[in-house]
């Protein structure tokens, strides 16, 4: 049988559960908690019996589920019109469905698009080049 607790010897934290199970708490500060009694952030999800799992799920024929403002998504994963979903870092960062990565574009038209003002390009790395390096 499933079970609501609340009250201050739990910390002042609304759990949740089934049995003697507790499977979700929204703790006194708001913070919720899946499958852990401490939630580090507004919504903490945490699963060690499972190496899939769907954290978030959504069925949908078009719109847009991510964070987001009006001006700028931060991440945002969108399926209208018959498009695979595509990542967006505030527009800086974009994974098309085809898998084509664009750097200051959301068009890429090759596997990696780069696309700046600058001519400069800088490739870092803190390895030692060698022969049959890079």
């Amino acid at each position: 049988m499933g079970y609501i607790q609340f009250g201050p010897s739990w910390g002042g934290a609304l759990l949740f559960g089934y049995g003697s199970k507790e499977h979700m708490r929204i703790t006194k500060t708001g913070l919720i908690g899946i499958g852990t009694e401490k939630p580090e952030a507004f919504l903490n999800v945490v699963n060690s019996q499972v190496t899939n799992i769907n954290v978030l799920k959504v069925d949908f024929s078009g719109g847009h589920v991510g964070i987001t403002n009006e001006s700028a998504a931060i991440f945002r994963l969108t399926s209208n019109s018959g498009f695979r979903p595509l990542m967006s870092l505030n527009g800086k960062v974009v994974v098309t469905a085809d898998g084509k990565v664009g750097i200051g574009t959301t068009k890429p038209e090759e596997i990696l698009t780069i696309a700046s003002n600058s001519p400069n390009v800088i490739i870092k790395s803190n390895a030692e080049f060698g022969l049959n390096g890079l």
